[in-house]
C-alpha cells in the first residue's frame, strides 16, 4: 500500500469517527489507538490525547471486532512512518521493570535474530500484535522479512510461540502502550504526510477541473443540453432583472451586486453571508463571521426572503464537527427527530451527518424540506411531523453553529 492510500483511509476515519484531521502526525496515532485489542481503547486515547474527541459510541459499534484501516499492508506502511528515538539503552531497566511486554518482544527478537538497533522494531511487533482483526503472523513475518531480506517464517513462528508462554494483565498493555505511543518516546515521519497531503489536495482539484471542463464539453456536443443550460443562465438573469426592479435581490448574484463586496473577500465568505442572511428561524451573530462592521450591518439590513437552494445546500454540506464534542441541542434532536429512520441507519450516522440535518431543519419554513432532501434524500410524513414539532419547541444552538462556520473559512 502506498502512503496516499493509508492517508486517505486515516482521513476517512476520522471524518467517521469525529477526529481532528489538522494534526496528521496524532491522527495516525489515534487511528493506531482505535483499533487495539485487550486494553481500553479509551483510556489510552484520553492519556495521549487530553481533551480531544472521538465518537465513542459509534466507535464500540463498529470497531468491535475489527481495526480502521484494513489488511496488514497498511499497518505495514503505518508503522514503517513510526519510529522509537527517544528509547535507546539508557532506558532498558526502567522497561525491564515497568514494561515486560515490550521487555519480552526486545529478548524474543534477540533470541531468534530478528532484532535490530534500537526499540524500534520492539514497539513495531508490539503494535501489529495488538491491532484488532489483523493476523499478527502474518504481519510480523512481512515485517521482519522486508527489514532483514531474508525468509523469517519459521523464526516469526517461533517469536510468537514464545511470547504466548508469558501473558500479560490488560493493565501492563495498557501501560506500556501509553508510554511508547506518548510525544516524547514516539516520532511520527511527518514530511511524507504533508507531502502525501498537497499531493491528494491537488489530485482533487484537478478532478473538479476535468468533471468541469467534461461537464462543458458535454454541454457544447449535446444540443438539448445546451438549449436547457441557456434556459437555466436566461432564468439566473431575469431573477437578477427582477431583483433590481423590485429591490429584493434575492438570487445570489444579485445579492452580491447590491452589497459591493471588497474584491479580496472570498467566495466562501460571500456564500456563508448570503446563507446567514437567509436565516429567518435564528438571529445569526454575523459579526462573527467578518471583521468588517459595515458589511455586517449591511448584511443584517437586507434579508434574503426566497433564498437560492444551492448555495443553502452549499454551505451545509461545507459544515463538519471537526473533531468537536456534540452539543446538548444536536442530540436532542438526534434522539427525538430520528424515531422512524432505520436503527442500522441511525447507528452509523456520523455526527458531521447529524450538524448537517439539524441546520437544514431551522432553515425557513418553505425551503427546509428540500435542503433536508439534498442532504439525506428521505423524507417522510413521521419526519416532518418530528422535525416541525422539535423547531417549535427548541431554541437553535446558534453559538455552535457560528462556531463551525467560523471554523471553516
Amino acid at each position: 500500500m502506498n502512503h496516499r492510500d493509508l492517508l486517505l483511509r486515516m482521513l476517512q476515519t476520522a471524518d467517521q469517527y469525529n477526529m481532528d484531521q489538522k494534526d496528521l502526525p496524532a491522527l495516525l496515532v489515534k487511528c493506531t489507538v482505535l483499533s487495539l485489542k485487550y486494553v481500553d481503547r479509551r483510556v489510552l486515547f484520553d492519556a495521549l490525547f487530553p481533551g480531544h474527541y472521538a465518537d465513542w459510541a459509534l466507535v464500540d459499534r463498529v470497531l468491535s471486532a475489527n481495526n480502521a484501516l484494513g489488511d496488514a499492508e497498511a499497518w505495514l506502511c503505518l508503522v514503517a512512518l513510526l519510529e522509537w528515538p527517544g528509547l535507546t539503552d539508557k532506558d532498558r531497566v526502567d522497561i525491564e521493570t515497568n514494561h515486560a511486554p515490550l521487555a519480552q518482544i526486545k529478548a524474543a527478537l534477540k533470541a531468534h535474530n530478528l532484532d535490530s538497533p534500537g526499540w524500534t522494531t520492539a514497539c513495531r511487533v508490539l503494535l501489529l500484535q495488538m491491532v484488532q482483526g489483523l493476523q499478527s503472523m502474518h504481519a510480523i513475518e512481512l515485517l521482519t522479512s522486508r527489514m532483514l531480506a531474508r525468509n523469517t517464517r519459521e523464526s516469526t513462528m517461533q517469536l510468537l510461540a514464545g511470547l504466548y508462554d508469558t501473558k500479560h494483565l490488560p493493565e501492563a498493555y495498557l501501560k506500556t502502550l501509553t508510554h511508547i505511543l506518548s510525544p516524547p518516546h514516539v516520532a511520527v515521519y511527518e514530511p511524507v504526510l504533508a507531502q502525501t497531503m498537497s499531493i491528494i489536495a491537488a489530485q482533487r482539484e484537478e478532478h473538479r477541473l476535468n468533471l468541469r471542463l467534461r461537464s462543458m464539453q458535454m454541454v457544447a456536443l449535446r444540443p438539448r443540453l445546451r438549449d436547457k443550460l441557456k434556459t437555466s443562465l436566461l432564468t439566473e438573469n431575469r431573477k437578477e432583472r427582477v431583483d433590481s426592479q423590485l429591490g429584493t435581490w434575492d438570487s445570489y448574484a444579485g445579492w452580491c451586486h447590491a452589497h459591493r463586496f471588497p474584491n479580496n473577500l472570498s467566495d466562501r465568505v460571500k456564500r456563508q453571508l448570503y446563507f446567514l442572511a437567509a436565516q429567518t428561524r435564528w438571529a445569526p451573530d454575523v459579526g462573527r463571521l467578518i471583521q468588517s462592521q459595515e458589511i455586517a450591518d449591511r448584511v443584517r439590513q437586507r434579508p434574503v426572503q426566497h433564498p437560492d437552494l444551492n448555495v443553502l445546500n452549499w454551505v451545509i454540506e461545507n459544515l463538519s464537527m471537526d473533531g468537536r464534542p456534540p452539543f446538548p441541542q444536536m442530540m436532542a434532536f438526534k434522539a427525538r427527530c430520528f424515531a422512524s429512520f432505520p436503527v442500522v441507519y441511525v447507528q452509523k450516522m456520523t455526527l458531521t451527518q447529524v450538524l448537517r440535518l439539524y441546520v437544514a431543519s431551522y432553515q425557513a419554513a418553505g425551503v427546509w424540506k428540500d435542503v433536508w432532501k439534498a442532504q439525506i434524500g428521505t423524507l417522510s410524513p413521521q419526519i416532518i411531523r418530528d422535525v416541525e414539532s422539535f423547531v417549535e419547541e427548541a431554541e437553535f444552538a446558534d453559538e455552535h453553529i457560528m462556531g463551525a462556520l467560523a471554523g471553516g473559512i
